[in-house]
């Protein structure tokens, strides 16, 4: 069974290689860079990602996603990211 999920992990990665080194883009670019609640991990920061919405201040939506928000503040402000795509896709996959 752990033969079995190591090789469905392999064949994943395999399946999304070539985006590890992409740049951010679509709505990353704007979430991930223009956003200022990922960019430094204050009190602040915390309340408006779980008191606005996904595309806060920069995209008007309807969307609530605190999780992501977070995760992309952990990559940004405690990893040290900034706009390397690939940690984000390295925790993500970890996540997922």
């Amino acid at each position: 069974m752990v033969l079995a999920g190591l090789a469905l992990g392999v064949l994943i990665l395999a399946a999304y290689w070539n985006s590890f080194t992409a740049g951010l883009v679509l709505d990353n670019a704007i979430i991930i860079g223009a956003d200022p609640r990922s960019h430094a991990v204050t009190m602040t920061n915390l309340a408006n990602i779980f008191t606005h919405e996904y595309g806060w201040p920069v995209l008007a939506s309807d969307v609530e996603r605190p999780i992501t928000i977070l995760s992309y503040l952990f990559n940004y402000a405690v990893l040290g990211e900034g706009a390397n795509p690939l940690g984000y896709h390295v925790v993500n996959f970890l996540l997922h």
